[in-house]
């Protein structure tokens, strides 16, 4: 029988960790394995998700809008390690003008500044392991400037670098399923044929959980692979072998990377087609772990990460996870088009000595400039800006800076009013100015705008316009530098 002064003993408190673009298979496989030690706080930035409440104990579900500042920091507050794992794989409007490394750049801005201002001592983040010897300057610069920008900031960062992982729920595991399944003949192009290490989910989070015990000694870049080493014909051949399955599978010369992602999403045509470039374009170069302490420690007790494709088949549980997300990102688009808002994302490369405030009003000025003499912009004593058409002084977009918000790098407009604004929906419209990389560059972006217009009316004239506009003004500031 317990004593009084053993009863009365306070139970240990388990640190909090929270992973940040939660929902994916990855994300909710990491989050069941960790919440036997941890509590979790799932972030997602699917509201569905959010709202349907816990599946596992010691899991809190919580929504947040990623490319909000605000919103991310009162989120993390309180976590004591924090994990980043969001990408733009899902659409987070029904309308945008970004490609999916910037919006994954911004976020990943977010949450470095987040996580500095509550104080989190470490964080982490899962990226592709892909040498970058062998890449593209292009690809480089997008592999490399998510962990660049998460280790600007003084929280201490570690970097898990991981080939193909191995999920049986993931989109790209049942497109593999199903592209084996359902083919007769399956060509592999001859530029897939590098050594990749496939790491299986429970692997994977089994080196999250060493990181988070000891991560001071674990703070940097670390490789993690499976047991297995192989390429994309023999992964193939043995799925085909697992799966009991018999395709024919050979080798072809004539098949580009761009025509093979094509082939690959009538497969699976729901898949995001920038993830499906992405898992195209990391076929083309070996992705081996390199020698180092974590991966050795890992070693011992690999899987064979391809035994885990047999799950998908047989385990109902599993089969109940997929339709479950389903259901849920169902609901999330269906949201996202009752919503009708536009997110527009553009990149510009400052020049020296300048900032972000620098840029906003450079952008206001150069847009009355441009447009003169249809269109004027101007600026109130408040920094406010309102685009006006010059005969009519018609009101087009009332922009209101935010003072508190905003800084040196940073500025921040709320769209309050005009013509080309919807009143009743247009409740979180904002433009942003945004220093990222040390300021090298910058990112103009709008956020959760609700056009008045009618939607494909919308899409063809003033979506169409503000792409225009917007790639001149790159253009522009280009001319500048130097």
């Amino acid at each position: 029988m317990k004593t009084l002064a053993q009863r009365n003993k306070p139970k240990p408190t388990r640190a909090r960790v929270a992973i940040v673009g939660a929902a994916g298979s990855i994300g909710e496989a990491l989050c069941r394995e960790l919440s036997r030690m941890y509590d979790i706080l799932a972030v997602t930035g699917i509201e569905t998700r959010a709202s349907a409440g816990e599946r596992e104990p010691h899991v809190a579900w919580r929504h947040c809008d990623l490319f909000s500042l605000n919103e991310l920091t009162r989120i993390l507050a309180g976590s004591k390690f924090a994990i980043f794992l969001a990408h733009s794989g899902l659409p987070n409007s029904r309308f945008h003008q970004a490609n999916c490394g910037d919006m994954d750049l911004l976020m990943a801005e977010n949450f470095a500044r987040a996580a500095e201002i509550n104080g989190v001592e470490h964080i982490f983040c899962l990226r592709s392991l892909l040498p970058a010897a062998t890449m593209r300057q292009e690809a480089q610069n997008r592999h490399h400037q998510i962990g660049e920008v998460l280790a600007s900031y003084r929280t201490p960062l570690t970097v898990l670098c991981s080939s193909l992982v191995i999920e049986p729920g993931s989109a790209i595991i049942r497109l593999i399923r199903n592209l084996v399944s359902q083919s007769r003949f399956l060509p592999v192009p001859e530029w897939s044929l590098h050594k990749m290490q496939p790491i299986a989910t429970h692997d994977l989070a089994q080196a999250f959980a060493h990181c988070l015990c000891q991560p001071a000694r674990f703070t940097g870049n670390f490789d993690i692979g499976g047991p297995d080493i192989l390429d994309w014909q023999q992964f193939l051949e043995k799925t085909a072998e697992l799966l009991d399955c018999q395709p024919g599978i050979s080798q072809v010369g004539q098949l580009s990377p761009s025509q093979y992602a094509r082939r690959l999403r009538r497969i699976r045509p729901g898949a995001h087609p920038e993830a499906l470039q992405l898992f195209v374009e990391n076929l083309q170069f070996d992705s081996i772990a390199s020698d180092n302490p974590l991966q050795q420690i890992l070693q011992p007790t690999l899987q064979p990460a391809l035994t885990a494709l047999q799950q998908a088949g047989n385990n109902e549980g599993l089969r109940q996870a997929v339709r479950f997300r389903r259901k849920l990102i169902h609901r999330h688009d269906e949201q996202l088009r009752s919503a009708n808002t536009v997110r527009s994302i553009q990149r510009v490369r400052l020049p020296m000595g300048r900032d972000a405030a620098w840029l906003s009003k450079r952008y206001f000025n150069w847009l009355t400039a441009y447009l003169h003499p249809l269109v004027r912009c101007s600026e109130h004593p408040d920094s406010s800006n309102f685009i006006r058409i010059t005969c009519l002084g018609i009101c087009l977009l009332q922009l209101e800076l935010r003072p508190e918000r905003s800084s040196s790098e940073r500025r921040i407009y709320f769209i309050t009013g005009g013509l080309l604004a919807s009143r009743a929906r247009n409740q979180r419209g904002r433009m942003e100015f945004r220093e990222v990389l040390g300021g090298r560059y910058a990112m103009i972006a709008i956020h959760d705008f609700a056009p008045a217009l009618p939607w494909h009316f919308y899409l063809a004239t003033q979506a169409a316009m503000h792409r225009f506009i917007m790639g001149v003004f790159q253009k522009y500031i280009e001319s500048r530098q130097g």
